[in-house]
């Protein structure tokens, strides 16, 4: 009667799930925030406090694909395209500068969901605006280089790059989110 029992619960429970199929392309979206590079512009407040913006300086929200060619391979590329944004406290008078950043990342993924990546970086229109404070300064668009050292979804970001003679280097952090499995 025991053994009958055990077949009987054994027949009911079902069998596990099957892994999830590798999918060799993703949609990814990031959020990043990066400190750094030249002093663009001081402003002075009316209390006397002073805020800058430097060239490197800002908030990133970007999407685009994660490419992982093979299931076995631990190894990556990811595109993406977004909007660099930083804009300062100053609440009568819109102060920012942005551009649009284009990224092409290659990762290796070890151990313990680490990963390490190199790739390019191009940073299209740079604007620095002070609703006619001061005219506004377009930098031309700029191609450097990006390092990270990211453990799941979380990367440190390294950025070197130049608007001409101003510096937009940058260190960071980035949420890198990709959708839809493994």
């Amino acid at each position: 009667m025991l053994a009958g029992f055990a077949l009987s619960l054994a027949a009911q429970q079902s069998p596990p799930p099957s892994p999830t199929p590798h999918r060799p392309l993703r949609p990814v979206a990031e959020f990043g925030i990066e400190a750094g590079g030249d002093r663009v512009a001081t402003v002075t407040f009316t209390d006397g406090s002073r805020q800058s913006v430097r060239a490197g300086q800002g908030g990133t929200l970007a999407a685009g694909l994660l490419w992982t060619p093979s299931a076995t391979v631990p190894a990556s590329l990811r595109l993406t395209a977004g909007f660099k944004f930083q804009t300062t406290a100053a609440d009568n008078v819109s102060i920012w500068m942005r551009r649009f950043p284009v990224e092409l990342v290659g990762s290796w993924h070890l151990p313990n969901q680490w990963r390490v990546g190199a790739g390019l970086v191009r940073h299209i229109q740079p604007r620095f605006t002070a609703e006619n404070l001061v005219p506004d300064i377009a930098f031309g668009d700029a191609t450097g280089g990006t390092l990270e050292v990211g453990w799941n979804v979380v990367a440190l970001t390294w950025t070197a790059l130049s608007y001409g003679s101003v510096k937009a280097n940058a260190i960071g952090a980035t949420l890198i989110w990709p959708f839809g499995g493994r």
